[in-house]
């Protein structure tokens, strides 16, 4: 089985927005999006995510 280029996990620490685009562009099919910190904004749009199946994970308290 040959494994997909791209990172299968990424922890954003301080939520840029320029920040969350590249690296959402980083992240293989099926991957994991931490979100840590606050600020920024993300705006995806839906379609971008379905065949990417990326899951966006957030938390609360540092």
């Amino acid at each position: 089985m040959k494994r997909e280029k791209g990172r299968q996990a990424c922890r954003d620490c301080v939520g840029e927005s320029s920040a969350l685009e590249s690296r959402i562009a980083m992240l293989c099919r099926a991957s994991y999006y931490y979100v840590i910190g606050y600020g920024g904004r993300l705006v995806v749009p839906i379609i971008d995510l379905i065949p990417t199946e990326i899951n966006f994970i957030d938390n609360q308290g540092g």
